[in-house]
């Protein structure tokens, strides 16, 4: 089976749209000598693709079937005549199938509906540069020695550029994730533990310069669990504003990824990691202000008044 990717072709719907290039629906477009069904891309109504799709026959197409449901949900499309615009060359199309979403992986996050395919014969649409898939048991080496036999049988001046497991691609493409996912994630717990430090650094520092404040205080009769409860109250109120300040930013900052990555990472992960962090931050700046005070209230009030 041969597939190659021939970019975005724009989906004409009405002939009165034509000009209008930068809001036409832009639909994945792929050239594909073969069976869909090598790429567990099942077809659902009419035929495959095959040798009657020739460069002098009229041009047909395969469509997604999320491509269906979406501009033709109550009509059936087999032989259906559609008009797209690929590499700035106008081209009418006739469908004669179906197939289940989605062949294309191109994606890294979306749902298999979320993207749409039009699949053109190799034949009508050739192409220099073509990628082959072929499936093989047992022996890496005899599946590729079985596979140049059959390339010699179908054309001999064709010369292969690279042949090599689609697992190694997958592969790679995996670790790279992985890496990736490591990296980010390492990065955002070293900030995070940096932000936790910093904050209560500066939060114990600021209630140790409220230590001649807080020898008045209890100069004047005030108790020490007063002064305790007074001190957590303040600083309860700074911590709820930076908070809500922060849960903003954050709000705004997963609404545009959660339309990238189109649902589907779920938004109460989202809602999660925002719960834990703010529980997380809480309690670091509700210990930064409790331990430092209980060793101020814990001096004498003298000792408090002449603190530096």
């Amino acid at each position: 089976v041969s597939r190659g990717y021939l970019g975005e072709s724009e989906l004409v719907l009405d002939e009165t749209d034509r000009d209008l290039r930068d809001q036409l629906p832009k639909i994945d477009t792929f050239t594909l000598i073969g069976n869909t069904d090598f790429f567990s891309a099942r077809l659902l109504e009419g035929r495959h693709l095959d040798q009657r799709d020739r460069s002098d026959t009229s041009k047909t197409a395969l469509i997604s079937d999320s491509m269906r449901k979406r501009y033709w949900p109550n009509e059936s499309v087999i032989n259906k005549r559609i008009n797209v615009i690929l590499n700035d060359q106008s081209h009418q199309l006739n469908i004669v199938g179906i197939v289940k979403d989605r062949l294309n992986e191109s994606s890294l996050f979306g749902s298999q509906e979320s993207e749409d395919e039009i699949y053109v014969s190799g034949l009508q649409f050739a192409r220099s540069y073509q990628r082959i898939y072929y499936r093989y048991s047992g022996d890496i080496a005899k599946g590729e020695e079985s596979f140049f036999q059959s390339l010699f049988i179908v054309d001999r001046t064709v010369e292969p550029y690279r042949v090599e497991p689609a697992s190694r691609n997958l592969d790679l493409m995996r670790d790279s994730m992985r890496l990736t996912s490591f990296i980010t994630f390492a990065a955002g717990g070293f900030a995070l533990l940096l932000a936790v430090t910093g904050i209560y650094g500066l939060t114990a520092n600021t209630i140790v310069q409220k230590t001649h404040e807080i020898g008045i205080r209890r100069a004047v009769g005030a108790q020490d669990g007063q002064i305790i409860k007074m001190m957590l109250k303040q600083g309860s109120k700074q911590l709820a504003i930076g908070l809500s300040l922060g849960l903003l930013l954050f709000t705004l900052v997963c609404i545009p990824f959660v339309g990238m990555t189109e649902g589907k990472i779920p938004t109460t992960l989202f809602l999660g990691l925002a719960i834990v962090v703010s529980i997380g931050l809480s309690a670091v700046v509700m210990l930064a202000i409790y331990f430092p005070t209980k060793q101020a209230v814990a001096l004498e009030p003298n000792a408090a008044l002449r603190y530096e």
